[in-house]
């Protein structure tokens, strides 16, 4: 499974249950465990074959006309776990559907997991790959990929699911989008930054003054119109399409 397909799975979730077992089954992947407890939807899906027997747990993220509400609940405190201090709102919201998918992926030595969503679907992908690396074995964990996803935990978190998977782990960052610089004091990211600046043009980490001033322009450029790039920027519509257009040209 490649960046591709993740980000399409990471899209589909958003449709319902049937129109997104039917896009599955169009791009080849037809085992599909749809999971939705307390709000939180996810999706398991199976792809077996030799070495190793694959699977891409995929969360959904917050709906377009909740992400202001979202946002503003993103000030709760912090949850200790074995591994750090995480986003309480976000850790609750994983436990709910966890039994559900930990019973749909049978762990054993040819076992290999991808861990995508994007919003708050990439913060659970997140929190999901640290639980499955905590209570199994990192070498599980084939990828971490998340579209504009918020901080989830602690520096100490940060840094130990980082020392275990960093290298497996990419956070695409698009332009203004606002929600991965939320939340800020006592959080930090986990991973390598792929960042999409105002053109569509991909960069592997990027300094922070670059970023900086990308979002400057890409705000003057917005001036006069409707709405505002923090939100624009955030839509998983156009994570897909600058995702398609970068890997078919690459």
């Amino acid at each position: 499974m490649n960046v591709v397909d993740l980000a399409r799975f990471s899209r589909a979730i958003y449709e319902s249950e049937e129109s997104f077992h039917w896009q599955c089954s169009q791009w080849g992947f037809d085992e599909v465990r749809w999971i939705e407890r307390r709000g939180t939807q996810a999706a398991v899906i199976h792809r077996p074959g030799a070495p190793f027997d694959l699977y891409a747990v995929v969360f959904r993220g917050t709906q377009p006309d909740e992400l202001q509400d979202w946002l503003a609940d993103l000030r709760v405190k912090k949850a200790c776990v074995p591994f750090g201090r995480v986003h309480r709102g976000f850790l609750w919201a994983l436990l709910a559907a966890w039994p559900e998918i930990e019973s749909a992926i049978p762990v054993t030595a040819d076992t290999r997991i991808h861990f995508t969503g994007h919003s708050l679907g990439g913060a659970l992908a997140t929190l999901a790959a640290a639980l499955f690396v905590h209570e199994y074995d990192q070498i599980l964990v084939a990828s971490l990929t998340t579209f504009g996803c918020p901080r989830v935990g602690n520096g100490t978190f940060a840094r130990w699911l980082g020392r275990l998977i960093g290298d497996w782990t990419a956070r695409y960052v698009h332009c203004a989008d606002l929600v991965p610089r939320v939340p800020r004091i006592g959080y930090r990211h986990v991973g390598r930054c792929f960042y999409f600046d105002r053109h569509g043009n991909l960069y592997r980490r990027p300094g922070w003054l670059y970023r900086f001033c990308d979002r400057v322009l890409r705000h003057a450029q917005h001036v006069g119109r409707l709405g505002t790039p923090a939100i624009a920027d955030h839509s998983m519509d156009r994570y897909l399409d600058l995702i398609e257009s970068h890997y078919r040209e690459a």
